[in-house]
């Protein structure tokens, strides 16, 4: 035989011989028996010398030789059959097939050259991965799959266990070195994904295919589910399955449909301007990422890095000692990151892979010069084979009560304090007027003071205020306050007036 693969194509070469000069009869027939034949489909004949027609049963082939055919005495003659195997193991014993010519010879056992077989049908190697492991993501599967037959189309593939995905039909290129297989048509029946084989078209044996195909993670965390991959014939009456495939790396995050929340949180420790603010990211993933991948962190408004190598900003480890900071490097920096401009960005190389999964570092930014609300931040991850740009980093209010859109709270104790580059401008006054009443000599003169600020001042701060470069006047004999309109106290950007009276000098 040329191929004991299942589903193979396979080709039967007979030789035989007589010890006599012999012709057949027109109704003698060729008989080869064995049970072989049921385990095989379309037999047929091949162009010969020797036999005109052959016609198959589950337990033998009969052939009729052509017209005035004669055997001639220790003369070999051969032909050839084709056959389709079958997908139910044939052991392949010896001997197993007998041949008989019509009354002139009984059966008799045929020798076999190599054992006439059919090997069970398995699936030698199956792998099933994925890009990205976090929530509502674009996600690319890719399956990876060899077996030792071949399958034509009347089979299906189909992934098993594709849990609360959204799925598009895309069937993508093949990864290097790969083959893509003829698919004609792909389908997600949740939680199954089934693929259709092209019409006319086969997978063949021993040969790695490998395609992909895209989803819409759920959106909610969750651990891998167990994913089986099957071969299934159209009409079910055959299936070769394989239960809980894995992907084909080492990496946690590549087994398929293991969703995990992208879990990032970034504070600051200072909200005045020109301050050095030193600004900490937590970061949870079920796996970092492969060596070479990038973490980016963008939209630092305002900041301006400090004690920078070039681009590269050293990082500090928040994490009691596991040295979160040496995961990543700029260049041959390890424990840097690379800083960026327009927008100011905070990109992290991935240099080493680790078996923890939590990384706290922080870096030193300055504040700027003036106040501004906390810019929103985003963060892109570059990662094997995928690119996920601008998930948004959401604030998470700290759990500590404090106070909320109450401007009396001292800076650097509210709300959002921990916001990145959340800045208070600097205390100043914001207006300022002063008048009076007379400007004749010698007159009693009312100072008008027009203030307004951008903090809260307290009588328990001791604060007072200065009047200074009142040249040649007598000190004021009344202070009294004059509010106009309606009074709020103990805010700041409320206009303050108060006058008090005095001697204007004499001259």
């Amino acid at each position: 035989q040329s191929s004991s693969y299942p589903g193979d194509l396979t080709t039967l070469t007979i030789v035989i011989a007589a010890n006599v000069d012999y012709t057949p009869s027109a109704d003698t027939k060729l008989t080869i028996s064995s049970d072989y034949w049921g385990k095989v489909t379309a037999v047929s004949l091949n162009s010969n010398s020797l036999l005109s027609s052959c016609s198959s049963t589950s337990s033998s082939v009969d052939c009729n030789f052509k017209p005035n055919f004669s055997f001639t005495h220790a003369t070999e003659y051969q032909f050839t059959l084709s056959a389709t195997n079958g997908y139910n193991a044939f052991p392949g014993a010896d001997p197993e097939f007998k041949i008989s010519l019509g009354t002139f010879a009984s059966p008799s056992p045929m020798i076999q050259t190599n054992p006439i077989a059919i090997n069970a049908p398995v699936l030698t190697q199956v792998y099933i991965g994925q890009s990205i492991p976090y929530p509502s993501q674009l996600n690319t599967i890719t399956v990876t799959f060899q077996s030792n037959a071949r399958w034509n189309d009347q089979f299906q593939v189909q992934i098993k266990g594709i849990n609360g995905a959204g799925f598009s039909s895309t069937v993508s290129a093949a990864a290097a070195n790969l083959t893509l297989p003829s698919i004609s048509s792909a389908w997600y029946s949740n939680p199954d994904v089934f693929f259709n084989i092209t019409p006319g078209n086969s997978l063949r044996p021993n040969v790695v295919y490998a395609w992909s195909f895209q989803i819409t993670n759920p959106g909610n965390e969750q651990a891998a589910p167990a994913i089986s991959f099957n071969i299934i014939s159209n009409d079910r009456s055959f299936i070769l399955n394989k239960d809980d495939v894995s992907s084909s790396s080492a990496s946690v995050a590549e087994k398929c449909l293991l969703i995990v929340k992208s879990d990032i949180r970034v504070v600051q420790n200072q909200v005045q301007p020109y301050a050095n603010n030193k600004i900490t990211v937590q970061m949870r993933l079920q796996a970092i990422p492969d060596p070479a991948a990038q973490i980016t962190i963008s939209n630092f408004i305002g900041a301006i890095a400090v004690n920078l190598i070039q681009t590269a900003i050293k990082l500090s480890d928040e994490s009691d000692g596991c040295n979160s900071q040496n995961v990543f490097s700029a260049g041959t920096l390890q424990g840097y990151g690379t800083w960026g401009t327009n927008p100011n960005a905070l990109t992290l190389n991935v240099a080493t892979r680790v078996t923890y999964d939590v990384f706290n570092l922080s870096f030193v930014v300055q504040n700027p010069p003036a106040g501004q609300p906390g810019p929103a931040l985003s963060l892109s991850l570059n990662l094997k084979d995928a690119q996920i740009p601008n998930i948004p980093i959401v604030f998470v209010q700290p759990f500590i009560n404090y106070c909320v859109n109450d401007q009396t709270c001292i800076p650097g104790t509210r709300q959002d304090d921990q916001k990145p580059l959340n800045i208070y401008d600097l205390p100043r006054f914001t207006y300022i007027a002063v008048g009076q009443t007379t400007h004749l000599p010698s007159r009693w003169n009312t100072l008008t003071i027009t203030l307004q600020m951008n903090v809260v001042l307290f009588s328990s701060q001791n604060a007072y205020f200065e009047i200074s470069d009142l040249v040649l006047m007598d000190m004021p004999t009344k202070v009294y306050p004059i509010f106009y309109g309606t009074r709020n106290v103990g805010k700041s950007a409320e206009t303050c007036v108060f006058s008090f009276s005095n001697f204007s000098p004499q001259t």
